[in-house]
């Protein structure tokens, strides 16, 4: 008899606790700041409709260039482009060793004429990388050479014309 008591009691508590329906939420405090639209960078440019680059701050170098498709030759726009840790560079065999890390490494993006511009470039040994919605890829010019360069200070370093092959 107390065994049936003891359910019955259970199972009231039960029902009586379901009607309520469920918990409301309560409001909580995110520990995320709010996003905030960032501008896409804003190139200088001269009266004539051209790029200006801009002079090499003071211990500081300046790098462009400009990526186009290898087999049509039209200029790729919103590219992102990395400068990437030169770890190795092997000459006599034509390849080089780059190390990049996104959420450090400075990075623009390419016009819509192709062309890119890093300010502000401490001295030393770069390998240019660029990023599609797919991969991520160590810049090479038509010869195959790989676009590893020297920036120094003062300098304004202009890698020319960067081939992307077709499907990067």
């Amino acid at each position: 008899m107390k065994k049936r008591l003891w359910l019955v009691a259970v199972l009231l508590l039960l029902l009586v606790g379901c009607k309520s329906g469920p918990p409301k939420p309560t409001p909580t405090v995110s520990p995320l700041m709010p996003m905030q639209a960032v501008s896409p960078l804003r190139l200088p440019v001269a009266s004539e409709g051209k790029l200006q680059i801009p002079r090499p701050r003071p211990g500081l170098a300046v790098v462009t260039g400009k990526f186009v498709q290898q087999m049509k030759g039209e200029p790729v726009a919103g590219t992102t482009v990395y400068l990437g840790a030169v770890e190795q560079v092997d000459s006599t065999r034509g390849f080089s060793v780059a190390s990049l890390n996104p959420a450090t490494a400075q990075f623009t993006t390419t016009e819509q004429s192709g062309i890119f511009i890093f300010e502000n470039v401490p001295p030393g040994r770069y390998a240019l990388i660029y990023r599609n919605a797919f991969d991520t890829y160590l810049a090479r010019y038509s010869t195959g050479k790989d676009v590893v360069f020297d920036a120094t200070d003062g300098q304004t370093v202009d890698l020319g014309q960067i081939d992307v092959p077709e499907g990067q």
